[in-house]
């Protein structure tokens, strides 16, 4: 479809007073899924404010479905963000304990200070947990 003969452009034109490249610009904006200003309907092939819920239960189960595929999909960018955390971390230890057995031994602080220093794994979830529901 050509965005001149659309009427939700013509409708956003409308609506801001800009021009066509502006109402693009903000359909674009509109419908980036983390937005969530504006749904696609697949089975009407139509777009939706927000709050709009389908009336079909099949479109219902398909809407749901979609929503529990993005959550499982986040969760999943988490997981893998916290391993690699791990991974970091490991291999910092890693590093350390060869540095450590190479040098001469100084003094050295006890292990137990050297943890503290560093945010537990439950705190970089929470982090990015909270970074996640901000964004």
């Amino acid at each position: 479809m050509k965005p001149e003969e659309s009427e939700l452009l013509a409708y956003i034109v409308q609506t801001i007073g800009g021009g066509l490249v502006e109402a693009n610009r903000a359909f674009g904006s509109m419908r980036n899924v983390k937005s969530q200003v504006l749904v696609f309907d697949r089975i009407q092939r139509v777009w939706h404010g927000c709050d709009w819920q389908p009336t079909d239960e099949e479109a219902q189960k398909d809407l749901e479905s979609r929503k529990f595929s993005d959550i499982r999909r986040e969760i999943a960018q988490l997981w893998k963000a916290i391993n690699a955390l791990r991974k970091g971390r490991q291999r910092k230890r890693k590093q350390n304990a060869e540095n450590t057995e190479s040098e001469p031994k100084l003094e050295q602080e006890p292990e137990d200070a050297k943890e503290s220093s560093e945010p537990s794994l439950a705190d970089e979830f929470e982090k990015l947990l909270s970074d996640l529901k901000a964004s």
